[in-house]
């Protein structure tokens, strides 16, 4: 069976990922809150000004699917949808740092992961 070019690429980057300790295609999140949740929460947040000065360690922490990705300059604005919901996040370049779900691999900069800024 031939395979595209696209196919191969996409199967050259996982099998990187997976040399580099980075696990691919969890099946788990211990921890993870719904969509739904956090957004029935959103009165609890912190203002803007604040979280770009604190960041939002430890505020919420969930997973989905990443299903829009926009940079705009120093800002990265994204959207993760879960079955419960959606939400919109946005990063700040160099200013973030993603669990790649390995403790030994975690790092800065704008990749795919989960953010813990």
């Amino acid at each position: 069976m031939q395979y595209s070019n696209e196919s191969l690429d996409r199967q050259k980057k996982i099998q990187d990922l997976k040399n580099a300790g980075v696990i691919c295609y969890a099946n788990n999140f211990h921890g993870k809150q719904d969509i739904s949740d956090i957004i029935a929460k959103q009165d609890q947040t912190k203002e803007a000004t604040a979280l770009m000065e604190s960041g939002a360690s430890g505020d919420f922490k969930t997973a989905g699917r990443l299903v829009l990705h926009r940079s705009m300059g120093k800002l990265v604005f994204s959207k993760i949808m879960d079955h419960s919901g959606e939400i919109q996040i946005c990063f700040q370049k160099g200013n973030v740092v993603f669990n790649t779900g390995n403790p030994a691999f975690c790092h800065s900069g704008l990749r795919s992961g989960i953010s813990e800024t």
